[in-house]
């Protein structure tokens, strides 16, 4: 356990690694979404992939520079790109058209 936040208030991300589940759940979730959605031009895996870590990196700055009680982490950012990756990679498995 990470411990009580500023506020002496117990959270869900006070759970060991749960927050960097979130992060992969949430960003592999969204790649899928987006695999799924039937757009007339696909991106490619490369360009799908920088738009999503870009999307991410900006998440992470806007916590860190928006709030107080939260922190952009270099490693949410990483849990982030790999599961943007493993859909990526799973991609013809997924879209079968």
């Amino acid at each position: 356990f990470r411990g009580r936040d500023t506020r002496g208030v117990w959270g869900w991300t006070d759970v060991s690694g749960l927050d960097k589940l979130v992060h992969f759940l949430l960003f592999g979730g969204l790649t899928f979404l987006w695999l799924l959605f039937p757009w007339r031009n696909t991106p490619s895996n490369t360009k799908l992939f920088a738009a999503l870590v870009g999307y991410a990196v900006l998440l992470e700055i806007f916590q860190t520079a928006l709030t107080v009680y939260r922190s952009g982490e270099l490693l949410d950012l990483l849990f982030d790109a790999v599961a943007v990756m493993v859909v990526l990679r799973m991609r013809k498995k997924i879209i079968l058209r």
